[in-house]
């Protein structure tokens, strides 16, 4: 048996942490000779979570860097003795490279690498990098920023993106489907439904969504998710007299039922993107998606045949990019199909979690 631990230093909600938790289940249900848990930080969403997950979920004082935190993963280690250590955030990162230094028996340690922000080429960083024995990107953007910046051979570098359950969870709704969604959330029967399901940070571009939907005058915008810039959205949907067609929906555990109310996907984030949990969502259950043109998301995307590419920062591009959609039935329905085709072959779970066991097999001995 090999024994898996994850780290998590994070304390918010996204992409990252749900990719982690739904690789824990997949190797927990499918793969007998692998058993995966997960040591967080005390104060994490990860806290409330956990007992939804069949993933056994450890805390501990991990949110930052300390010398208390680093003699508890030192001890925690030394109990569990995990065979591969699979970090995550920069944090628990550190603690775990440092406090391996102290032991007889090391597990292997695996880097995720989730965003694209710029990592410091510092020597510090660099030994960082060096101490794991092997490093995972979500893209391949993410991969070429590892590899240049920080002078790592690309033998010692892949990218895995993110996958779905495409058989049991994330499937395409019917149009009776579509209704009841619209009906249950209490939504607009009749007017086009563009979303957004995203943490409300600077990054991910919200303000050129509003922008955008000043320009689309006939569409109402949803904003999922919740986070810093919330008291400043809201008040820039004011101030572009927009409050009437914005809706804020909050943070929510299954996006399903407004992924099935949405006419228009979007995501126009301009940095620190990998392979976006909610724009393979949105293509799972076969929605038209419009996204920047920015490392992680172009990975995604191939444009005008299973979505459509705007440039970053550029509201009025995406409102045409929006118009052009919603105003060519032809247009709006084979990118719809062909996103569901692409999730298909390139989102499925099975396919992150086999390359992940080959992985782990290999670095675990």
């Amino acid at each position: 048996m090999i024994k898996v631990l994850h780290t998590e230093s994070s304390k918010g909600w996204g992409g990252q942490e749900i990719r982690i938790i739904e690789e824990c289940v997949w190797f927990n249900e499918n793969v007998p000779s692998i058993t995966c848990s997960l040591l967080v930080a005390e104060g994490s969403q990860f806290s409330s979570k956990r007992s939804g997950f069949p993933v056994d979920i450890s805390l501990g004082p991990i949110g930052r860097k300390s010398l208390t935190g680093l003699g508890f993963v030192f001890k925690y280690l030394r109990k569990h003795r995990p065979d591969v250590v699979i970090t995550h955030s920069s944090t628990d990162s550190w603690l775990v490279a440092v406090a391996t230094l102290g032991l007889l028996n090391t597990p292997k340690i695996i880097r995720m690498r989730h965003v694209s922000a710029t990592i410091s080429p510092s020597w510090l960083t660099r030994w960082l990098y060096r101490r794991a024995a092997y490093i995972v990107t979500t893209s391949d953007a993410i991969r070429a920023h590892i590899c240049q910046g920080l002078g790592i051979s690309g033998d010692r570098v892949t990218s895995i993106p993110t996958g779905l359950d495409l058989q049991k969870r994330f499937l395409q709704p019917t149009y009776s489907q579509k209704l009841e969604a619209r009906e249950s959330l209490k939504l607009p029967l009749q007017r086009p439904i563009i979303t957004m399901v995203s943490t409300l940070r600077s990054w991910k571009g919200h303000i050129f969504a509003l922008k955008a939907l000043a320009m689309v005058k006939h569409a109402t915008l949803l904003i999922v998710g919740d986070g810093p810039q919330e008291d400043a959205l809201r008040q820039m949907a004011i101030d572009l007299d927009l409050q009437d067609r914005v809706l804020f929906l909050g943070y929510r555990a299954d996006p399903l039922p407004i992924l099935y109310s949405t006419d228009v996907f979007i995501q126009p984030s301009y940095a620190n993107e990998g392979w976006s949990q909610s724009l393979m969502q949105a293509m799972a259950v076969g929605l038209p998606v419009i996204a920047s043109d920015i490392g992680g998301l172009n990975e995604m995307i191939n444009d005008e045949v299973d979505g459509l590419l705007v440039s970053p920062k550029d509201h009025e591009k995406l409102a045409a990019s929006i118009v052009k959609l919603l105003s060519n039935d032809s247009l709006f329905r084979s990118l719809g199909l062909e996103a569901r085709r692409s999730a298909e072959r390139k989102f499925a779970i099975d396919v992150m979690g086999k390359k992940m066991r080959a992985l782990i097999e290999e670095h675990s001995s």
